[in-house]
């Protein structure tokens, strides 16, 4: 995701330029799904009992 970010690319170069807000809901529709797997793991290895050694 961090690559996809830093090699980002406008699509079809100058055939068509999208708007702003197209290619900002984008990015928000990607990162809410691929957000939510290290969300996940922060969260159960927080809430889980014992320390990092257990």
């Amino acid at each position: 995701m961090i690559f996809s970010l830093l090699g980002y690319e406008e699509m079809l170069g100058e055939e068509y330029e999208y708007p702003e807000w197209s290619v900002a809901a984008g990015w928000a529709l990607t990162l809410s799904s691929v957000l939510c797997i290290p969300t996940y793991m922060i969260y159960k290895f927080l809430r889980s009992p014992g320390n990092c050694k257990d």
